[in-house]
């Protein structure tokens, strides 16, 4: 973990006698004062201070009690676990062993081999790059043991090794900065945390086998200890000081199965073997006891009786609330939880006025605006939100300023929905939605509250501020209904609708947010045309002359149709009547060519301003055939084209089985898509005459001066004649492409010397990923780059390129200023390759934001660590590097 918990000297002082006792003996002269060390940021004393990591404990206020008071690369504010216990052995501090100092007779009182970031598994800490994996700590321990046999003779060496102590601590950051580093994160994904505990208990038990193979034979084996009580935790997952619930329970369950396993290893191993596990509970002693100097002040008190009269339900205190002195309401606001705050909030005067009001109690008529409190709420709820769910806060506030308190109970409500989903799940499961528990809300509302727990109180409390909500099959009934009946949605996504009954209850929910839904999904369902009646006419009552819907979405869907060359009628009149349609799609539905041809022609005469349309990964070879058959034969004939095709901007026909006629059939109808700006005919084998076939209507939209600017032909079976001959075309254009795609076809090198003379029109993206350029190709490409370029993005991946790839890098960063994003990955590039490419980047006008050079066996050389620490202080660079621990093994489990 990067901040450990606090240990209390006085009682790591007691471990590390009854360590002495229990494991050492009586002291054996200079043996008995050594050991080793391995593990995480608990007992790193320097090791990562030697790499190019993230993972670096040298700036303060690391060290602040230290005798230096000074950083001194321990994650910690003084000593840690290791010192202490060299201090009570009567030994020196142990050295890293990356530390230039342990030589000669310094080796004889061991080394610490941790490094900071680690994990039992090895993808734990990718985060951090450069770490020094536990496999890897082993083949260092090794060394280590080479060196001593040298020095005192390989017996001697192995009767040290043998004899002290090793400590080694694991485990922590499996849990912190994976399992729990983001909210659904891939391992909470795959695994409950009892499942998740097996699994790492599992995989240590095979690194404690590892380590008595190597000589050690006197083990003591940390426990995580109370995760949820380490500093980052609680300043991350709690507002007053309390222990994170959720890693508590992981320590609970984590633990006491580590203590099973090293017992049964001591079992299985005695008497040669002797393992021990340190107490788990000694830090939660520690945390309890509180100095002079942290004795909370009587505003801290009054404020957190404050806050318990509100969750138990005393209303009579608002009032009063609101007439407190700005700097003391601030504070309360700031220190709240959710539900309390969510109290105090709706009953605020301004909370639903815009107009001012007076402070009577003052006397003085002073006003207080709703803009300075509204915000002072405002960013309560926002800090309440980044606490919760760090990650997804920091990619809404990207988007746009949100409404905290809004999406903070949106995203809580869909918490809670998810939670029950699981319940309702099981096959046993015949009990009212409403009346399932939501776990975690016991230290947050009063428990005089009725009913707080259960998600009826949860939907009827905060359903209104719903706006967004994804429902699966289980929820889409009338009780669902009742729940969120206060709730206008404006965003539904609708996943595994199967049943006749979920149609039903899916329609009610829809009818029942008619007016205020604007954006409808269904994924992974099965739909009749029955089902799909019954839809389109719940979004469009009676009372409305036409719906309000902006985005309609079919994805992974498959349509029960007896009749596949019919579309009901319902959605034809859905879709014609669709004034505010703005994007439809239906991808990866298993439709076909009548199905496709029918939905075109009715887009034809609708009048919605439709400007996306996905039809991406269906089978719908030939759909235009019949309806362009006129424009072939009479090309001065227009298609009778309504204002859904002429406000289109963006068409995706990706995987869909498109061939050579189709392309000659699409040229035509493109020409009717006067405001066309990205079209995506990839995964489509078209091929070179289909190439050919689309060149025409990229010539006549450049002479129209159309909004055409991006084209993509991933994987469409291209050769090297035919993409020279489009890529020649392109360059000739008035009016050129800013982004262009032709990844993953078979073209070869030769297409090199065309592709060089295109970089020098105002093309901004271009991906030719998988081209095959190889070395001979970038060579080409390098000696075609004389002037300067407009590139923004890039991504020439598994070219492999080798050593050339990294010149023609490096010469492309001298020459496109405003290149941000670089996609070099599986390329074969040695290792060689991070000199020119460093170099490249310190030159560069500092705007690259992302390289990724992943899938490039590196072997870990440390001459390039220095050179890649410059490089890492860029903070606006992402620098993706492949493994420079290659030796280390591999763990198969994604």
């Amino acid at each position: 973990m990067s901040t450990p918990p606090r240990v209390c000297s006085s009682v790591t002082m007691a471990v590390a006698l009854v360590l002495r006792v229990t494991l050492l003996g009586p002291p054996q002269a200079e043996a008995a004062r050594a050991f080793f060390v391995f593990g995480d940021s608990l007992v790193d004393n320097g090791n990562n201070n030697y790499l190019a990591t993230t993972a670096r404990a040298d700036s303060p206020p690391y060290g602040i009690d230290f005798p230096t008071h000074r950083p001194t690369s321990r994650f910690s504010n003084g000593l840690n676990l290791p010192d202490l216990i060299s201090e009570q052995m009567g030994s020196e501090l142990l050295l890293p062993y990356f530390s230039s100092e342990l030589t000669g007779q310094k080796l004889l009182t061991g080394a610490n081999f941790a490094s900071a970031g680690i994990g039992i598994l090895n993808d734990t800490g990718v985060q951090f790059v450069n770490i020094i994996r536990i496999f890897k700590q082993f083949e260092m321990f090794q060394q280590y043991q080479q060196r001593v046999s040298a020095l005192i003779g390989g017996a001697q060496a192995k009767r040290l090794v043998n004899d002290v102590l090793v400590l080694i601590t694991l485990g922590g950051n499996d849990f912190v900065n994976t399992y729990f580093l983001v909210p659904f994160s891939a391992r909470s994904r795959q695994y409950s945390i009892s499942q998740y505990s097996q699994y790492l208990i599992s995989e240590y038990r095979k690194i404690l086998l590892r380590l008595y193979e190597l000589g050690g034979r006197r083990v003591l084996v940390t426990g995580t200890g109370p995760l949820g009580c380490v500093p980052a935790a609680m300043a991350q997952r709690s507002r007053n000081g309390e222990c994170a619930p959720e890693l508590q329970r992981a320590a609970a369950i984590f633990n006491p199965l580590l203590v099973q396993m090293v017992q049964g290893l001591n079992a299985q191993h005695a008497p040669s073997f002797s393992a021990r596990i340190s107490s788990q509970n000694f830090p939660i002693d520690f945390i309890s006891t509180m100095t002079e100097s942290e004795i909370p002040s009587l505003v801290s008190l009054c404020v957190d009786a404050v806050k318990s009269d509100l969750l138990r339900g005393d209303d009579d205190l608002l009032p009063i609330l609101h007439e407190l002195p700005p700097n003391l309401l601030d504070l309360l606001v700031s220190r709240l939880p959710p539900f309390a705050l969510q109290k105090l909030h709706r009953a605020m005067p301004f909370d639903d006025q815009e107009d001012e009001f007076s402070d009577e109690c003052n006397g003085n008529g002073r006003k207080r605006g709703r803009s300075s409190r509204a915000g002072n709420f405002d960013k309560a709820w926002r800090n309440l939100f980044k606490l919760r769910w760090p990650e997804i806060g920091r990619r809404i506030e990207v988007i746009e300023p949100p409404d905290w308190q809004q999406i903070y109970w949106e995203t809580h409500l869909q918490n809670c929905l998810d939670e029950v989903v699981e319940v309702a799940s099981l096959p046993l499961f015949d009990g009212c939605l409403g009346e399932v528990k939501i776990s975690g809300c016991e230290g947050d509302v009063a428990t005089s509250t009725s009913g707080y727990s259960k998600l009826c109180h949860h939907c009827v409390h905060f359903g209104y501020l719903a706006r967004c909500l994804r429902l699966q099959n289980v929820f889409c009934n009338e009780e669902i209904c009742h729940l969120l009946r206060n709730s206008k949605l404006q965003s539904l996504e609708l996943r595994w609708i199967r049943s006749k009954e979920h149609i039903t209850g899916v329609c009610k929910l829809l009818n029942q947010n008619s007016e205020s839904l604007k954006t409808l999904e269904f994924i992974h369902c099965i739909l009749s045309s029955a089902s799909i009646t019954e839809i389109c006419s719940s979004l469009s009552p009676k009372s409305l002359q036409a719906h309000g819907i902006k985005h309609f979405s079919i994805n992974t869907t498959k349509f029960l149709e007896t009749n596949p060359s019919s579309v009901p009628v319902e959605l034809v009149s859905f879709l014609s009547s669709g004034r505010s349609l703005y994007s439809l799609k239906l991808s990866d539905n298993h439709l076909g060519q009548k199905f496709a041809k029918v939905l075109f022609s009715t887009l034809l005469n609708a009048s919605s301003s439709l400007s996306i349309l996905d039809l991406s990964e269906n089978n719908i070879s030939g759909w235009l055939s019949e309806l362009c058959r006129l424009s072939k034969s009479n090309p001065r004939t227009p298609l009778q084209v309504g204002k859904s095709l002429q406000s289109l901007r963006e068409l995706n026909l990706r995987g869909n089985n498109l061939n050579k006629d189709d392309a000659d059939d699409l040229r035509y109808a493109l020409v009717h898509m006067p405001n066309l700006e990205v079209l995506d005919m990839s995964d489509n084998p078209i091929g070179d005459d289909g190439i050919r076939s689309l060149i025409p209507f990229l010539m006549e939209a450049s002479e129209k001066c159309t909004r055409f600017v991006d084209l993509r032909l991933e994987n469409c079976e291209l050769s090297c004649h035919g993409v020279t001959e489009l890529i020649k075309t392109l360059s000739t254009l008035s009016r050129p492409l800013k982004s262009l795609s032709i990844a993953d076809n078979d073209i070869g090198s030769q297409v090199a010397r065309a592709l060089g003379e295109f970089l020098y029109t105002p093309i901004q993206v271009l991906n030719a990923g998988g081209i095959g350029l190889r070395s001979s190709g970038f060579q080409v490409l390098q000696e075609k780059l004389t002037k300067e370029l407009k590139l923004v993005e890039i991504d020439i991946s598994k070219n492999r390129g080798g050593i050339e790839t990294a010149n023609f890098l490096s010469k492309l960063l001298s020459k496109a200023p405003k290149l941000a994003i670089v996609n070099a990955a599986y390329n074969l590039m040695p290792v060689e390759s991070l000199t020119a490419i460093c170099s490249a980047i310190k030159n560069a006008k500092g705007t690259l934001q992302r390289l990724d050079l992943s899938g490039n066996t590196w072997d870990y050389q440390p001459v390039y660590d220095s050179m890649l620490a410059d490089i890492q202080c860029n903070e606006r660079l992402v620098l993706i590097l492949p493994s420079l621990t290659p030796d280390a093994p591999y763990d198969a489990d994604p």
